[in-house]
């Protein structure tokens, strides 16, 4: 209890009171470096708990959304389309290749691609660069294409799958709708124990990952802008040391952490952040006005 009463009274302080500074010269450098860190592992863990109680959210959604999904999946795939096994590899009883695509008020969601996926049982992975689709699927390979300017693409081997698969099957509109609804009860399971795991793991990691790269980054920013000030505190006739004055910019840093926490998510960025250091070296500055040029 008593140090949180400590960080709450160093957090006010350090926002509002530039005569606090004169206690901070005296302070253990350690003692400044441990708030700022603190500072940023709790805003952080707020922030946390906010993304993941907005991620619990989508429980609720789980169920229309698979079924939603699931609707999709019936509607693309195309009635005349037969998926055989033989062999190993994956055959076909279409023209080849074979294009699907979504329906016109669809096709927005895998922009820039003008296919979602094309069928080419005969054709190499190199044929995902020229046939502007999303997927391709070749005999025994599922490409993924990872950006129609760079031409990327992922290759995701089947050989492993097909070769469980008994040889001789075939997948069809009716087989793949069938599989579906089996599978459906399994998901609505699933997916919500899914939600809450990402919740936890939100929780517990997103603070710390946050809160110390953050600390991290701004105490190295803090170095030019200390020197900035360390060369005003000179010009101003005060006897500060560069390493006082770094110390006292850690404290000074409330500022623009306080705004970004209270208004990170308004739209206001980068504005924000201008305003906020602009802050920073304004209040500064009239901190190191305060200090007595004598001590």
């Amino acid at each position: 209890m008593r140090r949180i009463k400590t960080f709450v009274r160093t957090f006010w302080n350090s926002l509002t009171k530039p005569s606090y500074y004169k206690d901070i010269k005296e302070a253990k450098f350690s003692f400044s470096f441990k708030y700022l860190l603190s500072l940023f592992l709790l805003v952080s863990f707020i922030v946390g708990v906010s993304i993941s109680a907005r991620t619990l959210g989508f429980i609720s959604q789980a169920p229309k959304f698979v079924e939603d999904t699931k609707s999709f999946m019936v509607e693309t795939y195309p009635k005349e389309l037969k998926l055989t096994l033989k062999e190993g590899k994956i055959t076909t009883n279409v023209k080849e290749p074979y294009f699907i695509d979504l329906a016109e008020d669809k096709k927005a969601a895998i922009e820039p691609f003008k296919h979602l996926i094309v069928i080419n049982t005969k054709g190499s992975v190199e044929d995902i660069k020229s046939l502007d689709s999303l997927f391709l699927l070749t005999s025994d390979n599922l490409i993924v294409s990872e950006g129609s300017a760079s031409g990327s693409y992922r290759v995701i081997s089947l050989n492993n799958a097909l070769s469980k698969i008994p040889n001789g099957v075939s997948i069809d509109k009716t087989l793949f709708t069938s599989i579906l609804d089996k599978f459906t009860p399994y998901a609505l399971k699933v997916l919500p124990r899914i939600i809450i795991a990402v919740s936890l793991l939100i929780l517990i990691f997103y603070p710390l990952l946050r809160g110390t790269f953050g600390f991290i980054f701004q105490a190295i920013f803090l170095l030019p802008a200390a020197l900035v000030l360390f060369v005003g505190a000179k010009i101003a006739k005060r006897k500060l040391s560069f390493k006082k004055m770094y110390q006292m910019s850690l404290h000074g840093a409330t500022i623009p952490v306080t705004l970004s926490f209270m208004f990170g998510f308004s739209g206001l960025y980068p504005y924000l952040s201008i305003v906020s250091w602009l802050a920073f070296f304004v209040f500064m500055f009239v901190v190191i006005s305060k200090l007595d040029p004598r001590s």
